[in-house]
């Protein structure tokens, strides 16, 4: 009987060696550097650094690709801040279009409101601030499914609370 374990326990380290190789196996493309594709699907040009790499800037154009030597993946800083998303894979990576949500915005106070999305969210460019005019709806985009509403008179009058003068619904 002795003899029946120790044949078990070999064919359990031998087991073990095979997983493990499998491993190594597999986690070696991880820790090397390797062709590395990035493709523009967005709509628009985009201009990134690649996180942990050099300060070398990449500019792809939508449509375009572009094949670098890289970790599995690679992390990506846009420095142009479109409003893009990276997706990222073991040899290929897609920037996307990020999704976006309408609204519609009525003013119904005597002055014209300026409105701001709290992080930065509103418009296709971040930071963008909207001007809505008395009584002129509004179609406005927004980056986030929360938006949190910020709102001035372009007059500069503090008086009241600009927002309780906005309609606001989402299309």
């Amino acid at each position: 009987m002795k003899h029946a374990y120790n044949l078990k326990s070999i064919k359990a380290l031998l087991n073990a060696a095979l997983i493990f190789e499998a491993f190594l196996f597999n986690a070696c493309t991880y820790f090397t550097e390797h062709d590395f594709t990035i493709t523009n699907a967005s709509s628009h040009q985009v201009t990134f650094t690649v996180r942990g790499y050099n300060s070398t800037e990449y500019t792809l154009s939508s449509g375009q690709k572009l094949t670098l030597s890289l970790y599995d993946n690679p992390s990506l800083i846009f420095t142009d801040n479109p409003r893009v998303y990276w997706v990222s894979g073991t040899s290929s990576g897609t920037i996307n279009d990020s999704v976006y949500y309408e609204y519609t915005v009525n003013n119904t106070s005597s002055e014209d409101i300026t409105l701001k999305e709290k992080n930065g969210m509103l418009g296709d460019v971040y930071g963008t601030e909207e001007t809505i005019a008395v009584n002129t709806p509004r179609i406005v985009k927004v980056y986030t499914k929360s938006p949190v509403w910020q709102a001035e008179f372009t007059n500069g009058s503090t008086e009241e609370n600009p927002l309780a003068f906005l309609i606001i619904e989402q299309n």
